[in-house]
């Protein structure tokens, strides 16, 4: 799968609507390097997506898509300074615009966290119970449960009441229609990735089937061929990450060794699927930690620079 080198044309096509005659030919060269950095990571993520459906949902997925994540946040930093745009002169759409986009990825964020310790106690609990297997078979029975769902998504987080045409108005200034439309992308990748990584953590598909239509009302071209082998892959597979599908079959398979007085190789198979679960659990808790800091940092910046105008 190959994302052509502007997968957002739609959208450039609309800013030169807007501004054919005032457009600076360093805005034009700066927005065409944002979009030029996104989509080298769509296509990044796009060719991992070239594997059997049963493949595709997995913990190597997440960490391409909070890479993509990643990129995008600093592509628009790099577009703020390119233009000459920076945090202290946003003001009216950009700002507002600004503050409820990382207010929400915050919430989601918040909502990855609460997924990541559901798994990291489920993993403590299967872990004790095969330190059990041995001495208590029974006990370890008893507590080797498959790692179940989780209820860590609200609707109310999409419940926002967003138009696909945000601040795009023809009176709005040249930098501040950039700015604008540079969030709105940012806003459909950055939702339809966090709708995902939920649905994938806890198993429930609701997260990436709302999150997924909340991103496809900006009408933002580029993101479809990513979302069709991603939700192919959750209809035909389930929403489950291959590493946790994993756990489970081991789990069941220990079960039923015990039943049939064999445990050694099914406990140590179960062993290191724990081992790799708990690799990928902790890698990832440090890098949504990491984006949370950030994107609150970015934020704090904004408001700090709108309290001193106000004072």
């Amino acid at each position: 799968m190959v994302i052509s080198v502007h997968p957002f044309d739609n959208f450039f096509s609309k800013l030169e609507d807007h501004n054919h005659h005032h457009e600076s030919e360093a805005v034009s060269a700066a927005i065409q390097r944002f979009l030029a950095q996104i989509s080298i990571r769509l296509n990044d993520v796009g060719f991992y997506l070239n594997k059997p459906t049963s493949e595709i949902l997995s913990f190597s997925l997440i960490k391409r898509c909070f890479e993509l994540l990643r990129i995008q946040h600093r592509a628009f930093a790099k577009l703020l300074v390119e233009i000459d745009y920076p945090v202290r002169k946003h003001e009216g759409s950009s700002g507002d615009e600004f503050l409820k986009y990382t207010l929400k990825l915050l919430d989601l964020l918040n909502s990855i966290s609460s997924c990541i310790a559901h798994l990291g106690q489920a993993r403590l609990k299967l872990s004790h119970a095969l330190t059990l297997v041995e001495a208590s078979p029974s006990s370890a029975i008893d507590r080797l449960k498959p790692i179940g769902g989780s209820g860590c998504f609200s609707k109310e987080l999409i419940k926002e009441g967003e138009s696909g045409e945000i601040c795009v108005e023809v009176e709005k200034s040249e930098k501040e229609l950039v700015v604008c439309r540079a969030l709105m992308i940012m806003k459909q990748i950055g939702f339809w990735v966090c709708g995902f990584v939920i649905s994938g953590l806890s198993g429930d598909a609701d997260a990436f089937m709302e999150m997924r239509k909340s991103s496809r009302e900006f009408g933002v071209s580029g993101l479809d061929r990513l979302d069709f082998p991603v939700h192919k892959a959750i209809c035909e597979s389930g929403v489950r990450l291959k590493e946790i599908k994993e756990v489970n079959d081991a789990v069941e398979l220990l079960v039923a060794s015990m039943a049939a007085g064999k445990s050694n190789d099914s406990a140590e198979n179960l062993q290191k699927r724990l081992e790799v679960l708990e690799k990928e659990i902790d890698g990832l808790r440090k890098e949504v930690d990491s984006i949370f800091s950030d994107v609150l940092e970015e934020r704090s910046k904004l408001l700090d620079c709108l309290r001193q105008r106000n004072q």
